[in-house]
């Protein structure tokens, strides 16, 4: 493939069953084993990817979204592709988190939206919340804790309970004030204590 790897999930728990999963640009995924050889499990070029996320269970492999989209697809672990447009954002899909094997999305609208898939290997968009004012430019949920945590371009982090969205807290970050022109594009929960990293980036960096 002439696409470039964007995303890549590792599985296997000995050398002899270690695989690596990788997510190109296109939306084809291929499998690369310890023996050199490498097989497709998507065929299927879907378009420019500009979000995505992988999973860190054994149903899933990716979840993704196209340039100036609110469909969301989601790629099974049997290479199954699963795909819906949303009912719940009314702009393009601008980050993703996997949460067990649920998809949590957030929109240049402002909403954060949860999906899952039902017995029938359907998609659906199944709760929302418009919690930030800004385009939320990153989401993270953590499995340990139950917890979402967003970031919007101006700065608010914004944290919830996955389960109903209830609210937990919002943090004025403050970063334009310190450091013009910056926006954050990473949250991260930490697995054993709960703490919260945000990676900024600006314009020019």
């Amino acid at each position: 493939t002439n696409s470039p790897i964007i995303d890549t999930k590792i599985s296997g728990d000995s050398i002899d069953k270690f695989k690596i999963f990788s997510l190109h640009s296109d939306g084809r995924i291929f499998i690369s084993r310890p023996n050199y050889s490498v097989t497709p499990v998507s065929k299927e070029r879907i378009g420019n990817i500009t979000v995505y996320t992988h999973s860190k269970s054994d149903s899933a492999l990716f979840a993704f979204s196209t340039e100036n989209s609110a469909d969301l697809i989601i790629v099974k672990s049997n290479g199954q592709i699963v795909q819906k447009m949303s009912s719940l954002h009314i702009d393009a899909i601008s980050c993703a988190s996997f949460y067990r094997d649920e998809v949590i999305t957030g929109g240049k609208d402002s909403i954060l939206v949860k999906w899952s898939v039902n017995d029938k290997q359907e998609l659906n968009d199944t709760q929302s919340l418009m919690a930030p004012a800004a385009n939320v430019s990153c989401v993270c949920a953590s499995d340990n804790f139950g917890i979402v945590v967003s970031c919007s371009t101006d700065g608010l982090l914004y944290a919830s309970l996955i389960s109903d969205f209830s609210f937990m807290m919002a943090i004025e970050l403050k970063i334009d004030s310190n450091y013009s022109g910056f926006v954050p594009i990473k949250v991260l929960v930490t697995d054993l204590t709960g703490r919260i990293f945000v990676l900024c980036s600006g314009s020019n960096s």
